[in-house]
């Protein structure tokens, strides 16, 4: 059979245009299927919450603002873990169901103010607290797993500074390699963190009210006969 050239060219365009799309399709299917296999996974460190009462605390009734709580825009859903001192990774398939900050604020508020009984203050002149998350992640080394986190807090007033610190707090996590336990550690260091911070500041405002001078009563005259 013979084939002028105008058609076999023809022909061949279209049997390269057909392997072309063959390839295509193969390798389209490949990357689909690949992303299949990605699976993930949302947890919370926030275990239901039990009914609290403040009971006898010290701060109960003490006016505080609970101002702002953020976090760098590394800190968002991915997990983030640390394998060493100075490099820091994220988890594909493992992620916060929301960012860590929310965690945070929500259990600052849950210790400061229905556990210890602080006041919260919207509007109008109350010491402040603040805090920025720093980091809030799995660390690996050879003796095992930890969660960290770390705050750089301020509580101030309208004048003044009461004080400034960064809080770190660690929790052992029981296995190696279960994202579970890692989450329940970070659950523990929530825990710890708040009741720290909450701390300080019952100091601090302790020492702010012993720092304000009282007026002397003034003396009553002994009535005269």
């Amino acid at each position: 059979m013979r084939f002028s050239l105008p058609t076999f060219a023809a022909m061949g365009s279209r049997r390269l245009a057909a392997i072309s799309l063959l390839a295509l399709s193969t390798s389209g299917c490949a990357l689909f299927t690949k992303a299949d296999l990605v699976t993930i996974r949302y947890y919370s460190p926030e275990r239901p919450a039990a009914h609290t009462t403040s009971g006898d605390s010290a701060s109960k009734g003490a006016p505080l603002r609970l101002g702002r709580i953020s976090s760098g825009t590394n800190l968002r859903e991915r997990i983030a873990h640390r394998d060493t001192s100075f490099e820091v990774g994220y988890y594909e398939d493992n992620r916060w169901i929301e960012r860590p900050e929310v965690f945070v604020r929500r259990k600052l508020s849950q210790t400061l103010f229905e556990e210890h009984g602080f006041q919260r203050v919207l509007t109008g002149f109350a010491p402040t607290l603040e805090a920025e998350v720093v980091s809030f992640e799995e660390r690996k080394e050879e003796s095992g797993r930890t969660a960290r986190i770390e705050l750089k807090v301020v509580l101030s007033d309208e004048t003044s500074v009461l004080f400034e610190d960064t809080i770190v707090t660690e929790k052992k996590v029981a296995s190696k390699e279960k994202m579970e336990d890692f989450v329940a550690g970070m659950s523990d260091a929530l825990d710890a963190m708040s009741e720290t911070v909450t701390t300080r500041v019952e100091a601090a405002l302790r020492a702010r009210a012993a720092a304000v001078p009282t007026s002397p009563t003034p003396a009553v005259a002994a009535p005269t006969k």
